[in-house]
């Protein structure tokens, strides 16, 4: 029998988030015992079109913010903040996608009022060979960037099935980079090149309209864009293109020269320039971090688009994929710490 409640919140404080970690739709796949445990937030239900009494029927209850904080023995957020943990009373247990893994440690210190945090991070898949499953953390990124790129377009009525061709570059490796690419084929863009840090298995060969080169960075820390008919400078690379979407994790200490706000550059009038990285400071030009506000437009007539690095154009579709993650380990969390500790200790839940 589950021993332990556990409390969603209905919205949570980092930037423009509507992400949330159940969807409504999967509850019905829950053991009743486990719905029981289970008590959300006013108005959770509201987006996905149910009331907060639909919601009470297949759950534990509904109640306010304040009570899930104060009375829930487990708060199930996605993206938790200093303040969420600051709300936290003393012995609680915060369950979500804090990202420790980018910094080695949180920026607070949750054991101050013996606090537990479960975080969700790369997950073992329940097999029980030590198989890990998909990250969903890279599902999520690949989803931020192609409603990143599907929303710049849109703010600025162009798509590439109709209208002037449209000559695009992306920056970057991995699932903002694939995100990327596959929302701008997606609108028809087929004149498209993608920068690499990674040695290309097949330098310039295109696919599917792709042309692919390789970002090198020289002695004097100027960047280059190298293909199989020699190297160009990359802001030179980038002036040829009239949308560039820049992907590269950077360290914003030291980031690339990719195109320095310092120095001019001859991007045309109307070039749109889309930072789905979002780091200040390590953008290209002037793209400053941004929630989904509309497109600025720079006094050099350039477009600069940077929206947060989160899925939530798309934050029904996200909140599903988050919510399949998660689902498989509602149980487990609400049965409490002696199940924990037989199925294989604080470290062997794949949570």
């Amino acid at each position: 029998m589950p021993e332990l409640t556990i409390g969603l919140t209905a919205a949570h404080r980092g930037e423009s988030g509507q992400s949330l970690p159940v969807h409504p739709q999967h509850l019905a796949s829950l053991h009743a015992e486990v719905r029981s445990r289970l008590f959300f937030e006013t108005g959770y239900g509201t987006p996905f079109g149910l009331t907060d009494d639909d919601l009470a029927r297949v759950s534990g209850g509904v109640c306010t913010r304040r009570l899930i904080f104060s009375e829930c023995d487990v708060v199930l957020l996605y993206k938790p903040v200093r303040e969420d943990f600051l709300d936290l009373t003393e012995g609680q247990i915060l369950w979500g996608f804090p990202h420790f893994e980018q910094t080695g440690e949180p920026p607070w210190a949750p054991n101050d009022r013996r606090h537990a945090v479960i975080a969700r991070e790369p997950s073992l898949d329940g097999s029980g060979n030590g198989s890990f499953a998909p990250p969903i953390g890279e599902q999520l990124e690949e989803m931020a960037a192609y409603g990143s790129v599907t929303h710049a377009l849109a703010s600025t009525g162009r798509t590439g099935r109709w209208g002037p061709p449209v000559h695009a570059v992306v920056l970057g490796d991995g699932p903002l980079g694939d995100g990327a690419v596959a929302a701008l084929q997606a609108q028809g863009i087929t004149r498209l090149t993608r920068v690499t840090k990674r040695f290309p298995a097949a330098l310039d060969a295109a696919r599917d309209g792709l042309r692919t080169v390789q970002l090198v960075v020289d002695d004097a820390g100027e960047c280059h864009a190298v293909s199989t008919s020699g190297h160009l400078a990359l802001r030179d690379l980038l002036t040829q293109h009239d949308l560039i979407v820049n992907c590269l994790g950077q360290d914003a200490d030291v980031p690339l020269p990719l195109l320095p706000p310092d120095q001019p550059y001859p991007l045309r009038p109307g070039t749109l320039v889309v930072d789905v990285s979002r780091e200040q400071g390590a953008g290209p030009g002037r793209a400053r971090p941004a929630a989904f506000t509309p497109v600025r437009h720079g006094a050099d007539g350039v477009q600069y688009y940077a929206a947060d690095d989160h899925p939530s154009y798309w934050w029904n579709s996200a909140t599903w994929m988050l919510s399949r993650a998660i689902l498989p380990h509602l149980g487990t969390v609400a049965s409490g710490r002696a199940r924990w500790l037989a199925q294989g200790g604080d470290t062997g839940l794949g949570l």
